[in-house]
């Protein structure tokens, strides 16, 4: 799972198919065609949660999960980033 952060606003919102915005709506992002690239514009980065240990904390709710988590580098081959991002 992929989600945007905004630098401005410190908003996180999970990237979908669609274009989704933070608070400030100055960074925006989405899934590219592919499922797995992501489109993002303004002050933002790319954060990432590992799949496997979602789906695991999905089946234990009552229990604590740990997920691993890490953001993405400004540049990075599965990040197109348009006009305006950082």
């Amino acid at each position: 799972m992929k989600l945007l952060y905004c630098n401005d606003c410190g908003d996180i919102v999970a990237l979908s198919m669609d274009v989704r915005t933070c608070r400030c709506r100055k960074s925006a992002g989405c899934y590219d065609i592919n499922g797995d690239d992501v489109k993002v514009s303004g002050p933002c980065r790319v954060l990432c949660l590992d799949n496997r240990d979602l789906a695991w904390a999905k089946a234990y709710r009552n229990e604590t999960a740990v997920v691993k988590a890490w953001v993405l580098p400004k540049e990075y081959r599965k990040i197109v980033r348009s006009e305006g991002g950082e």
